[in-house]
């Protein structure tokens, strides 16, 4: 009879023992990061596909960390960038939220307009991804002290978009396009033969091809130590061609951006220079044309020099002012580092996420029918590899504007190339009191 109750009750115990184990697992499972603080409230400003994405997986996050709600406020960029601006003047961290969404391009301006003002994410443990992010996202998430301060999202490497049907009816090979001297001439023959121009200009504003011209050289307004790079032979190099392209005859002035989808829509350009984001406007907005573009990496300058560029990119930064620094941070980790998120991301919004990883994932592998079953994100992902790094500077903006402005008159005003480059360096020093590099 001992022994008999002596077996219940190790049965009995064997049963608790699992069942303990059970609920320490599945608690384990569910890494709650609310620290025991009850309910918390984390608030996301952020725009666009981003925002939608965030959206979607915020209830996934909350039923792995129980107590925590996730409030992501979709917005403009502007509007974001306002807000921010707004509350950070003001030193008031209730008018911040936990996470913001900032372009790369604009964190050294926060940065030097209100220093500190970001958490050092190397205080969590982040710089352990550094490896596995392109080398210019890392370098644009970076501060001065080579912490990073920055989540990375997505990242634009630039590619050659163009319509394989055009290219066939004007007898031009595509793989005979190397340099940017390649493009011009397979221009003329396919505008001779078929009528097409080979690219749409917005000559009022088209910045965004000059500042890929210039990052391909690995240049860009400024240099590693922040003078002008206005001088540069990467610079020349970029205004001489952009005069070309335009005044080439193989070039339609598209005027604005409804303009430029026109002119893919109505089959009036055969080529895009242009971020992977491009795919996306493609797929949506130029449907008469499925099947039959392609994508190839960018032209050289020179035959063995590089093809790769970027054009845009998001991040994700958290105000010193939260209050909750550490679950905003296990949320956009979540966000751009889970691979089941990311590939959410890619399938329903088409962006191109910053954790390599993601790259070996099947979706990378698989061919999209828009552009001939190509496997174009596999092509954009060796691209990403070789964008080399950048620096923005605080005076990011003031450059831009600047470019923007003359090298619509060199367009459309006729002012020399020279001229142009020359006004922008006058100008550049006037308004940022930075010196030229003078390199030549």
């Amino acid at each position: 009879m001992m022994k008999y109750k002596g077996a219940i009750f190790s049965i009995v115990l064997l049963i608790f023992t699992v069942i303990i184990i059970s609920f320490l697992s599945k608690a384990e499972n569910t890494t709650n990061v609310a620290d025991g603080k009850g309910q918390e409230t984390i608030t996301v400003w952020a725009w666009g596909g981003w925002a939608q994405h965030l959206e979607d997986i915020a209830p996934i996050f909350e039923e792995r960390n129980p107590g925590i709600n996730i409030n992501v406020n979709n917005q403009g960029v502007e509007q974001v960038y306002q807000r921010l601006t707004t509350g950070l003047a003001s030193g008031q961290s209730s008018q911040l939220p936990d996470i913001v969404q900032m372009e790369e391009q604009r964190l050294p301006i926060y940065n030097n307009n209100f220093p500190n003002s970001f958490v050092d994410l190397t205080e969590f443990g982040f710089d352990q991804y550094a490896d596995v992010l392109p080398e210019a996202k890392v370098g644009a998430l970076s501060n001065e002290e080579g912490n990073l301060i920055g989540l990375p999202g997505d990242i634009g490497p630039v590619g050659l978009f163009y319509r394989i049907d055009v290219f066939e009816d004007a007898n031009v090979d595509p793989q005979s396009i190397k340099t940017w001297d390649d493009y011009i001439d397979a221009g003329k023959t396919i505008k001779e033969v078929t009528g097409i121009d080979m690219l749409g200009f917005m000559a009022n504003d088209d910045i965004s091809l000059y500042k890929i011209l210039l990052q391909q050289q690995g240049s860009f307004y400024f240099n590693e130590d922040g003078e002008i790079t206005t001088e540069s032979k990467e610079s020349k190099k970029a205004f001489l061609l952009m005069n070309e392209l335009f005044h080439s005859g193989i070039a339609a002035n598209v005027t604005n951006w409804d303009g430029r989808i026109a002119s893919l829509q109505n089959n009036q350009v055969a080529t895009v220079p242009g971020a992977v984001w491009w795919s996306r406007s493609l797929m949506q907005q130029v449907t008469n044309s499925k099947g039959n573009w392609r994508v190839m990496k960018l032209p050289e300058f020179k035959e063995g020099n590089t093809h790769a560029a970027a054009d845009g990119g998001s991040n994700f930064v958290i105000p010193k002012a939260s209050d909750n620094q550490r679950i905003a941070y296990e949320f956009i980790k979540f966000a751009t580092t889970d691979l089941e998120s990311l590939t959410s991301l890619v399938e329903n919004y088409f962006m191109f996420p910053a954790y390599t990883p993601l790259y070996e994932e099947e979706i990378f592998k698989e061919g999209n029918a828009y552009f001939g079953n190509q496997k174009v994100l596999q092509l954009f992902a060796e691209i990403s590899e070789e964008v080399p790094k950048v620096n923005y500077t605080s005076d990011y903006l003031r450059a831009n504007i600047t470019y923007s402005d003359e090298l619509a008159s060199m367009m459309l005003q006729n002012k020399s190339p020279e001229e142009a480059w020359q006004s922008v360096l006058k100008k550049l020093q006037s308004s940022t009191g930075r010196e030229s590099s003078e390199e030549d």
